[in-house]
């Protein structure tokens, strides 16, 4: 095929074009990259110490630079080495239990060792429960539902008898024989069939009589916990309904400070029965040593 002159003189121009373009763009392309600083190539040392607000150094805290992701612990002195970082900028990031995490900016070359106070802080425990009950459980591992009233909700709904200050418990009734006179019933089971621990001792008398109720007050109670179900692989034959268990308040402890005596009384009076309630309770430590004498009264027509 054959161009005119002026087309074929046309192609050519723009061939030319071409072939010069691309041999100019890599190095231009080389020429706005440029070398690489020989200071970003140099590593430095970040060495430091850590330590509380008293000046204590703080053994096994944890020292993070956060964006190279490289931790260090400290020795028993509260120092932390990083032997050799990158020249720059960078975020450091200190933490240790017991003590409130503290970030703060760091630049290398550093002019030398850091010194990084740590602010104690108070930080959440998991409560923990202990019981007296033949095998302590915690409420979300026990097979069975578990309810567990607390001082405040035992003052709320204190009533004349234990059953009746348990009947707001689901699953839990009251059977009574007259005002003062109470049974606790779970699950339709009564009796011989619900066990009532206090202090982790059983009590029985009360299951073989129609006037008799467990022999504890509410008021003599730090908490109450209420198994429902049968729990007699646990507890013996008579956990067929479930388990009542009163946990008394603890003794007073002085804690290794100064013994000292207090006391308190309660005046309750019910206008329905005519039912007067007085209750007097004397306590106090000294060393190693807690006591607690306490009055519980009650009439009632």
């Amino acid at each position: 095929m054959t161009l005119p002159l002026g087309r074929a003189a046309l192609v050519g121009r723009f061939l030319a074009c071409m072939l010069l373009t691309l041999s100019v763009t890599p190095v231009a392309a080389r020429a706005r990259t440029g070398p690489r600083s020989p200071h970003r190539l140099r590593d430095d040392p970040l060495t430091g110490v850590i330590t509380d607000g008293a000046g204590a150094p703080l053994a096994e805290a944890t020292v993070l630079v956060v964006e190279l992701d490289r931790a260090v612990r400290t020795d028993e002195r509260g120092r932390f080495d990083f032997a050799s970082l990158p020249s720059g900028e960078y975020t450091l990031e200190v933490r240790r239990t017991g003590y409130r995490t503290r970030v703060l900016p760091v630049a290398l070359p550093a002019a030398g060792p850091l010194e990084i106070a740590l602010a104690a802080a108070a930080f959440p425990l998991d409560p923990l429960t202990v019981t007296v009950s033949r095998s302590p459980l915690s409420p979300k591992n026990s097979p069975l539902p578990v309810s567990v009233l607390g001082r405040t909700e035992l003052e709320r709904d204190r009533s004349v008898s234990l059953a009746r200050t348990l009947e707001r418990v689901p699953g839990v009734r009251n059977l009574s024989t007259g005002q003062e006179i109470g049974k606790p019933v779970i699950r339709g089971l009564s009796g011989a069939r619900v066990l009532v621990l206090s202090q982790g001792l059983r009590l029985e008398d009360y299951s073989w009589s129609d006037e008799d109720g467990p022999a504890v007050d509410v008021a003599m109670a730090d908490r109450v916990e209420v198994v429902r179900g049968p729990a007699s692989v646990i507890y013996g034959a008579d956990a067929v309904g479930g388990v009542i268990n009163v946990v008394p308040r603890p003794l007073p402890d002085a804690a290794g400070g100064a013994g000292f005596v207090q006391g308190d009384g309660e005046l309750s009076v019910a206008s329905n029965n005519r039912e007067v309630g007085v209750i007097g309770r004397v306590e106090g430590a000294t060393g190693a040593w807690g006591w607690r004498a306490m009055v519980n009264g009650r009439i009632a027509e």
